[in-house]
């Protein structure tokens, strides 16, 4: 290990709280020295399922099946595998986002397309393939604990709606083996991680305890709500987002947390829980496009969860209340402000890119933004094509991707491993207010501060309907070539003009001006995980720092 890997391994650590390397070393202690192993074979504990068992939503569609000519597959992020017995739970045809793909098929999200017989057919497929961990492998695909959640809420819900239609015995093994696996998660929840993964297993736990009976159910249900309860205050910001601040993300924690919400008795923190949600519908209504996918900063993607519109429905139908889009929006604690109409959003992230302790879903996108306007998306996030270490996943996270600006090529923050950050960029100032007809916001923050000259980079921007205004101005700096950087929709076409550049997609037209030189360069957008298209980034070079630019986008008839 070189010396830059070992500077950016403690400043990780530096940033890690305590209690998560005490849970890791456990984990990691009792995988490798078989205990984990051993607890994961051990025999269903005494419960039952319950006459009027809790049934779990729908799944978030990991995977689907498609009947094709003359066989089936599993179609899961961009790639098939043939759906035949004995099936092939390690996916060995899998290049794209291989990891993934590996972890995502234990979800079994896809077997509610299948009829009965199928779908005993593969349950007890994988009990007997992978129903009894060995080695290290399991607790990455098979037997990691986000996952088998998953699972057991997709195996609760299928056996709850199938009823009578599965066979006695296929029905009573995979109660048996859910309620197994369920055991053991219990004992080795991801604290280690937190997060959206915490939530995950909790929203198990919780759902488990109204769809079992017995003294085990009981424990998991009391668990549940204990952790959650210290949990719901921490991940949701006060602005209602949450805390890791992945508009997909946000999507799916909300899910999460209406499930907890559906499955808890009456009581106060059944109430306050939905307090808390009625709070965080919010910013899924203002950070949705108008072509209805969310915002794709940070981690995640247009499918990833469902989209905010199907998302609410649930919320609805569960009681809650659904908001108004705003036209004007800031959500301070998470960093995300914005102006929207029916055919028009603007969102520009000046914030964080997570909690200190878990950066993982961050990118180097401070002062970067979106912009549809007449209704398509013109100004997009670079998105994610996939979550392995590699030269694609560092692409994702890079500033150089976002639209924002680099100083000598470099990112705002230390992106190293698939999730791992050692130094990361601070907001410096902030100043938001509300115009006639739309905001301003003025931001800066540090993160080249560590290049020679110590460079600030400050944006101004300035939005009214069809019209966006940036400048920008690096403070201080040595010379290094400074750069704004816009990536376009693959729809677009772009070209440049006396004044600056002109794009256009479909009907939408819109002019800029800049004084600054203008490049094009080929680049892509990754949509979903698995999935890249080709595209165009505009390159504004600024000059050498210190200096500023402007670029002004204005909708044209």
């Amino acid at each position: 290990m070189g010396i830059r890997s070992v500077a950016l391994l403690i400043c990780s650590l530096w940033h890690t709280r305590p209690s998560q390397l005490w849970h890791r070393a456990r984990l990691a202690f009792l995988r490798r020295a078989g205990f984990a192993a051993a607890a994961a074979r051990r025999p269903a504990p005494a419960v039952a399922v319950r006459a009027d068992a809790f049934a779990p939503s729908p799944p978030a569609g990991h995977g689907a099946v498609d009947a094709g000519d003359s066989t089936r597959a599993l179609v899961l992020l961009e790639q098939r595998a043939p759906l035949q017995l004995p099936f092939d739970w390690e996916l060995p045809t899998h290049e794209v986002s291989r990891p993934l793909a590996e972890l995502e098929v234990h979800y079994l999200d896809w077997l509610h397309a299948l009829d009965d017989d199928d779908f005993a057919a593969f349950s007890l497929d994988w009990i007997a393939q992978n129903g009894r961990p060995r080695g290290q492998r399991p607790w990455r695909t098979s037997w990691n604990a986000y996952g088998l959640s998953i699972r057991c809420l997709n195996w609760m819900r299928e056996l709850r709606q199938r009823g009578d239609g599965l066979a006695p015995d296929a029905r009573a093994q995979i109660a048996a083996e859910t309620a197994r696996q369920l055991a053991f998660l219990d004992r080795y929840l991801e604290r280690d991680l937190g997060g959206n993964h915490l939530l995950k297993d909790l929203t198990a736990l919780l759902v488990a305890g109204r769809f079992f009976k017995g003294a085990a159910a009981a424990r998991w249900a009391q668990r549940g709500a204990a952790l959650l309860d210290r949990e719901l205050d921490e991940q949701l910001l006060a602005d209602g987002f949450h805390y890791e601040r992945s508009p997909s993300y946000h999507g799916l924690v909300f899910l999460d947390l209406l499930e907890c919400y559906r499955a808890l008795p009456a009581g106060d923190l059944r109430a306050r829980l939905l307090e808390r949600l009625q709070g965080a519908a919010q910013p899924l209504v203002d950070l949705t496009h108008p072509d209805g996918g969310p915002s794709l900063f940070n981690d995640g993607g247009l499918t990833k969860a469902p989209s905010a519109a199907a998302i609410l429905d649930r919320f609805s139908a569960a009681g809650g209340a659904r908001p108004a889009a705003q036209q004007v929006f800031a959500y301070p604690e998470a960093g995300y402000f914005g102006l929207r109409s029916e055919t028009e959003l603007l969102v520009v992230d000046c914030g964080p890119i997570g909690p200190d302790h878990l950066p993982a879903h961050g990118h180097g996108d401070l002062l970067a933004c979106e912009w549809s306007v007449g209704g398509r998306r013109i100004l997009v996030d670079f998105g994610v094509f996939e979550y392995s270490a590699g030269a694609w996943r560092a692409r994702s996270r890079a500033t150089a991707s976002h639209n924002t600006v680099t100083v000598g090529g470099a990112d705002q923050c230390d992106f190293w491993s698939s999730f791992r950050v050692g130094r990361r960029a601070r907001v410096l100032e902030r100043q938001f207010r509300e115009t006639e007809r739309g905001f301003e916001l003025i931001g800066s923050h540090d993160g080249f501060c560590n290049l020679a000259g110590r460079p600030v980079h400050r944006r101004r921007v300035e939005a009214s309907p069809g019209r966006l205004l940036l400048e920008d101005e690096v403070r201080g700096g040595r010379g290094q070539a400074v750069e704004a950087r816009l990536l376009l929709h693959p729809d677009c076409v772009v070209e440049r003009t006396a004044t600056g550049f002109a794009v256009r997609s479909g009907p939408v037209h819109v002019r800029a001006t800049t004084a600054a030189a203008v490049e094009l360069r080929p680049s892509w957008w990754c949509p979903d995980i698995g999935a890249r298209l080709p595209t165009q980034q505009i390159v504004l070079r600024l000059g050498a720092a210190p200096t500023s630019g402007r670029v002004e986008l204005q909708l044209t008839p």
